[in-house]
């Protein structure tokens, strides 16, 4: 399945939950409907669950990879919640397409995502046959 992509390069900080409190710089390498990529100075454990922040987001992900690169560090999370309120392409994919959103990212999630992407876009959501909805999860 072909994913959006958001491309750009941006500020935040990044923090390892559960193992320390320290936010550490990073650099938002790209940004897609399910995941992240970040550069930072300081590796993180496979399977870390962490949380970037922006100017006006933030960003919680499992590390599902990491390579060394120079003196960075680029990691790929694995998107686990957001306020993607930049990116309403992405969003408008949760509104459009549901179950495609709910096998590949769960359905508790999609229905939160959705919801925030409706107040945002000020979308209606798209309606699913019950059969549909039940194989999704929804």
């Amino acid at each position: 399945m072909e994913q959006s992509k958001q491309s750009f390069t941006s500020s935040a900080v990044a923090t390892v939950l559960g193992a320390e409190d320290t936010p550490s710089p990073c650099r938002i390498v790209g940004v897609s409907w399910s995941g992240m990529r970040i550069a930072m100075k300081r590796p993180s454990p496979r399977d870390a669950q962490l949380y970037v922040q922006w100017a006006d987001g933030f960003f919680v992900g499992n590390n599902c990879c990491m390579a060394a690169k120079g003196e960075e560090f680029f990691l790929r999370l694995q998107l686990v919640a957001c306020s993607y309120a930049p990116l309403p392409r992405m969003m408008g994919f949760l509104v459009t397409r549901p179950k495609q959103a709910a096998i590949n990212c769960g359905a508790e999630l999609v229905r939160a995502l959705q919801m925030f992407a409706c107040s945002v876009l000020g979308a209606r959501l798209r309606p699913m046959s019950a059969s549909a909805s039940s194989r999704a999860g929804l």
